[in-house]
């Protein structure tokens, strides 16, 4: 069996660079939405009964989503092109989430759909990354998974302190400015 071609250090670096900045950036954004929504349900005079059968379509909604979109990238092999699209979705979504507040349907509405678009994305590169290495791509999932994890850390810490300073009304422009980043 003949040995596989060896990568280029360049290439390695370069790969391994893209896919740090992608994971961080794609959890701090997981991080500014849903780790804070609780919060935000709050304020808009949500009871605990609510706020839990929300979170709980959250959960229900991102368990359905991120097998068909795994199996939509398997047949059409565009998991570049979705994790955009659904990127956009979230951006658009998210814009509307302070409009949102008044009704409990719309509140369902959003909150499911944010869940099929941005609870799906961390799955994405997960899979992304996996298809990489399994094409011989020196791809080090260790370090680039690392990069997103240290991310949300620190994005979670600064961004409660921000939401108890400025209010819940931050989430929307942080959000879309880690989007933006990221698309």
């Amino acid at each position: 069996m003949p040995e596989p071609a060896r990568a280029n250090p360049s290439d390695r670096y370069s790969l391994n660079l893209r896919f740090s900045i992608l994971q961080g950036l794609v959890w701090p954004a997981f991080a500014v939405l849903f780790s804070f929504l609780v919060p935000q349900l709050r304020a808009w005079g949500y009871n605990n009964f609510w706020i839990g059968t929300l979170t709980m379509m959250i959960s229900l909604s991102s368990m359905v989503a991120q097998p068909l979109w795994g199996a939509w990238c398997d047949r059409h092999g565009h998991t570049r092109t979705l994790f955009v699209v659904l990127s956009v979705a979230s951006c658009i979504l998210v814009a509307l989430l302070p409009y949102c507040g008044a009704g409990l349907g719309f509140v369902i509405v959003e909150v499911v759909l944010l869940s099929v678009a941005l609870q799906t994305l961390p799955t994405l590169v997960d899979a992304w990354s996996v298809r990489l290495m399994n094409e011989g791509h020196p791809l080090d999932y260790s370090l680039t998974r690392s990069f997103g994890s240290f991310t949300f850390a620190v994005t979670a810490i600064g961004f409660g302190a921000l939401l108890d300073w400025q209010g819940t009304w931050v989430r929307t422009p942080v959000y879309l400015i880690l989007m933006a980043g990221l698309i």
